[in-house]
């Protein structure tokens, strides 16, 4: 025990001296491309008049993670997230605050019977392309969700074959069986309406804030304000997405004035930047819809052993990781699910800190001396090596396998991982997204089951959930089920998520969400 004290006291006195080097040069953003001129078509709305006009400065963002595709379709991390949210709409959206739907793209919905809704669209959306939009087009849009594989077990209820563009302005969507959490998923980028006649994978065209003008694969995304946008005017034109990976070097070009705004910074130096620079950084810490967790590979030995992962579980103190990790700034998780959904419940301890009943735990499973194995991790060191000196003491020798955040992606969707740290953004605000997907046999892989985790008494119970639409009942069902993914233990849950956002002082009006989105379209300079 001493020795895994004096470890976290190292670590934690090396993490407050990490921002000792120099800044990186900021690269200036690159000029409007030739091609990238104002549309011009049917639907050409007024130009600001009066105190609305528009200036042609940039908003630079320094962002942790670029998508990995430019289809709404084809991605669900949080890179992908950060693109679609600029480009395209949805139906409705969730507002995590008062935790309910609002509209979007739809201005209404009637629910007709357990399989069927109606949607009344608004009539004053444009794509940037300068086309209308129109049913057919979220007829279209749905049809791609529905056959999405990161889409499986969320959206695949859709009936899209059999969905209907009564008029212009009226959808009626059919499922193939009930789904309670249908509306939810409506609000998720995975359902982004797309233009149904000049739909390139390639090449995004949504109905959002801005347009897509230019990336660079590890460098940068670069925007234009989208001049048919029919929510609320945007002051500025162009909005730049700088990727750093590094969070002590996104927070120093926080610093030294070569972005805005920061996401994602480390806890030390939000922490320096709030007692250093506050009359020039605003440093927000905001609790999301999210868990901070460890899980592990059920498809192979030994994870798939219960007594395993209870020996791994036993073997860690959690309190003393949060604390040494965070500062005391963490709230401990006792469920998968983030008390900020509907539907939380905390199951208590099952397995508290017992490292002889971790021995114990191995040697019945048939590791007296422990194993080898290896945590993939991406920017999360300290608590990494933590976990690292708790396995250690009762045998287990874990190497930390540090990656880039889309090799790490690509191993743990693809399962090549054996442990892995990592967490889920229930940005749906709906149970099911919240476990279901993450546990779920048949969202193995894109789906969200990263874990590969399989027991066929839950996912029984998530489908019933599902189905169930009674919500006492259905809420019921769910505070089950974490009962028996408390006793399966098949990850280890760490923390209630939070993240740091800072910017500057002259930056106004940014708007941030428990979802991890960002509304810049909102952003106003001071100066």
């Amino acid at each position: 025990m001493k020795k895994i004290m004096s470890i976290i006291l190292a670590l934690v006195m090396a993490s407050s001296i990490i921002a000792g080097c120099a800044p990186t040069a900021a690269p200036t953003p690159p000029e409007t491309p030739a091609t990238a001129t104002t549309p011009t078509a049917p639907g050409t709305p007024e130009q600001p008049t009066g105190a609305q006009v528009r200036s042609d400065r940039t908003l630079t963002v320094a962002i942790n993670a670029e998508p990995s595709s430019l289809s709404p379709f084809g991605g669900n991390d949080i890179g992908t997230g950060y693109m679609t949210d600029l480009v395209f709409d949805t139906l409705l959206t969730f507002d995590c605050a008062a935790g309910v739907l609002r509209p979007s793209l739809a201005t209404s919905w009637d629910i007709i019977d357990d399989t069927t809704i109606r949607f009344h669209l608004r009539n004053d959306v444009y794509f940037s392309n300068g086309n209308k939009m129109t049913a057919e087009d979220v007829r279209f849009s749905l049809g791609h969700a529905e056959t999405s594989v990161f889409a499986v077990g969320m959206l695949d209820a859709i009936d899209a074959a059999n969905s209907v563009a009564e008029d212009d302005y009226t959808f009626l969507l059919r499922l193939h069986y009930p789904f309670a959490p249908i509306l939810n998923g409506l609000a998720h980028p995975l359902s982004s309406i797309v233009c149904s006649t000049d739909f390139n994978p390639d090449q995004p065209i949504g109905t959002g804030p801005f347009v897509l003008v230019e990336r660079a694969l590890g460098d940068f995304v670069r925007y234009r304000v989208n001049e048919y946008f029919w929510g609320p005017f945007v002051s500025y034109t162009y909005l730049f997405h700088r990727f750093i990976p590094e969070a002590s070097t996104r927070a120093i070009e926080l610093e030294t004035g070569g972005v805005d705004i920061a996401l994602a910074l480390h806890l030390n130096d939000a922490i320096r930047l709030m007692e250093r620079n506050a009359h020039e950084i605003t440093i927000e810490q905001l609790e999301i819809l999210n868990t901070s967790w460890m899980s592990f590979n059920h498809g192979i030995e030994p994870f798939n052993d219960i007594r395993v992962r209870q020996a791994i579980t036993h073997a860690i103190d959690i309190d003393t990781v949060i604390q040494a990790a965070f500062r005391g700034r963490a709230v401990r998780a006792y469920s998968a699910m983030s008390p900020m959904v509907i539907g939380h419940y905390n199951p208590g301890v099952i397995y508290p800190y017992n490292p002889e009943r971790a021995k114990q735990l191995l040697a019945e499973a048939g590791f007296p001396n422990g194993f080898a194995t290896a945590l993939y991790t991406n920017g999360s060191q300290p608590i990494s090596e933590i976990i690292q000196a708790y396995l250690a003491a009762v045998g287990i020798d874990m190497e930390i396998r540090a990656l880039d955040r889309g090799v790490w992606l690509d191993a743990i969707v693809n399962g090549r991982q054996q442990m892995f740290l990592g967490g889920w953004t229930a940005i749906t605000g709906d149970a099911d997204y919240a476990i279901g997907a993450i546990l779920h046999s048949r969202n193995h892989g894109g789906g969200g089951n990263r874990s590969f985790f399989t027991n066929a008494e839950l996912d029984a119970l998530f489908d019933a959930a599902a189905a169930e639409m009674d919500h006492e009942v259905r809420m019921e069902m769910y505070r089950e089920a974490q009962i028996l993914i408390a006793h399966e233990a098949p990850m280890v849950n760490f923390n209630v998520g939070f993240v740091f956002v800072g910017y500057r002082n002259n930056i106004q009006n940014l708007v941030s969400r428990a979802s991890q989105r960002y509304d810049y379209w909102l952003v106003t300079f001071a100066d």
